[in-house]
């Protein structure tokens, strides 16, 4: 064979190896770059449920602190009028409470943890629960236990936050 074969051979093999090589590097560039994207929107969500979680342990303090309030001024009045029960509060305490339970039912949906979600649920039922008692014994032993259940809820919303800093 001449020259000017071996010539031609050896240009479509080099043409054929850079197209594969050219490919290969393509591909694992692509793959590169979705892991890349991933490894970024999963630091994103982690963020996003890192200040959540410190929302919602802020928010689940003052909603402790307006249930005290509330706590207060019925006995304030059970004190006057030995009745317990059957008290409207004052409008700027009920919409306090109104709100804070409105943004932490919201917040409470963007959790991941099936299982802090459903805690946080059934301290907010507690909080219900303890405005519909009539009996000034019942209410206060419910009080008494919102109080240990919002303890514990910061906890577990610490030890969640705690475990999403591990991660990243």
């Amino acid at each position: 064979m001449n020259e000017a074969i071996w010539g031609f051979i050896g240009v479509i093999l080099g043409t054929i190896a850079t197209i594969v090589i050219t490919f290969l590097n393509n591909k694992h560039e692509v793959k590169l770059l979705n892991k890349e994207e991933y490894n970024i929107r999963k630091e994103k969500f982690k963020e996003f449920q890192i200040d959540n979680l410190v929302e919602i342990q802020e928010l689940i303090d003052q909603y402790m602190r307006c249930m005290t309030k509330i706590h207060m001024h019925d006995l304030k009045l059970y004190k006057m009028r030995g009745e317990w029960g059957n008290i409207f509060l004052e409008d700027g305490l009920s919409n306090e409470e109104n709100e804070l339970r409105r943004k932490i039912l919201i917040r409470t949906q963007r959790i991941s943890s099936h299982f802090v979600r459903v805690e946080i649920e059934n301290f907010i039922f507690q909080c219900n629960y303890y405005s519909t008692k009539t009996n000034f014994e019942e209410a206060s032993k419910i009080f008494k236990t919102l109080d240990f259940q919002a303890t514990n809820l910061i906890k577990t919303l610490g030890e969640n936050l705690r475990d999403l800093y591990v991660k990243i």
